[in-house]
């Protein structure tokens, strides 16, 4: 019968693993250039990278559970880039490879946390967690462009990878990706448990613990860009402006009419004069990173939280700084 297939293939598998392991070839076997890297190379990165993708535990007429990944119209073609996802289309990804590794923990390796963490290395690839979030943070900042899915090495680097394409432009949209932050963590604790994953090897929790931080440097990495942008595209270029003619329309009237100091009214205003084109980009920039920094959360005590009302202001000050050190 199909279920006393499927039980006497579950005791072969399972005397084959004993066997290897009272050999000493377990790991090796378990390792990258075994089950290990197959099941990361074949099935978790591109689960992992494509949220599109459906997967179903099938029980079937027996006892035998078939894995099925299923492609729907929006999944990725081979070779394709990874987009910027939404965050509940990462938490989905994420939550379909947490499940590929809990079938493969219960009906692969018996539910062995000691077969898991063979695999620990060629799957999850960290051992320095205080090394993989400097790299987290230098991927922020450097604001990297996606990568296709053969160029992520870890599961852990791809989880990264996916939670900074998901984070939002501004703080509006953190209260979205708190869920996704709840599951990623809940993903980890229940890796940690399986043996995959370590107390030392934990990089998504860290990650998560400063979501104000990755926030506030992507958003000055973009507006310092715009800053950076207009003026390489402003050569030569200027513009008149008077006391008549305030260099910001629109956010002038805004700020006259927010403003309850009389001295602030005004400030904006400039004699008449012949400035640069890029100037006017230079102070949209500089006045939505005071705005932002305005309506920033209130800081914490928390000291793993960035505080992005500050980092945001210095990104207002670096936007200046940066037009002082580029125009002539």
């Amino acid at each position: 019968s199909g279920a006393g297939a499927t039980a006497a293939t579950s005791d072969q598998l399972a005397q084959a693993l004993e066997a290897l392991d009272g050999l000493g070839t377990l790991r090796s076997a378990l390792g990258s250039n075994g089950i290990g890297g197959a099941l990361l190379q074949h099935l978790l990165i591109p689960a992992a990278l494509d949220p599109a993708l459906t997967l179903e535990i099938d029980d079937g007429d027996s006892e035998q559970q078939r894995l099925v990944l299923r492609k729907g119209p929006e999944t990725m073609a081979d070779g394709e880039q990874s987009r910027v996802f939404s965050p509940v289309q990462v938490a989905a990804a994420i939550e379909n490879v947490r499940n590929i590794l809990r079938f493969v923990f219960e009906q692969v390796l018996g539910s062995t946390a000691h077969y898991t963490e063979c695999m620990s290395l060629a799957v999850w690839g960290v051992t320095d967690s205080a090394q993989a979030r400097k790299d987290a943070k230098d991927l922020v900042l450097a604001q990297r462009s996606p990568r296709p899915p053969q160029a992520y090495s870890t599961l852990a680097e791809a989880f990264l990878g996916m939670l900074i394409l998901a984070l939002p432009d501004d703080a509006a949209g953190l209260h979205a990706y708190k869920g996704l932050a709840a599951g990623a963590k809940a993903t980890e604790d229940a890796l940690i448990k399986m043996g995959l994953v370590s107390a030392q090897s934990a990089v998504l929790s860290p990650f998560l613990q400063d979501l104000n931080g990755h926030l506030a440097q992507k958003r000055r990495a973009t507006l310092l860009a715009r800053v950076r942008q207009a003026i390489l595209d402003d050569y030569a270029s200027s513009e008149l402006t008077s006391s008549a003619e305030p260099l910001l329309h629109d956010l002038y009237a805004d700020l006259s009419a927010a403003t309850t100091r009389p001295d602030a009214v005004g400030i904006f205003k400039l004699e008449q004069m012949r400035v640069s084109k890029c100037v006017r980009e230079v102070m949209h920039v500089v006045l939505e990173a005071m705005n932002e920094a305005s309506h920033a959360p209130a800081p914490t005590e928390n000291p793993h939280q960035t505080d992005l009302a500050t980092v945001m202001y210095l990104c207002a000050r670096d936007a200046v700084a940066l037009f002082r050190a580029l125009v002539p």
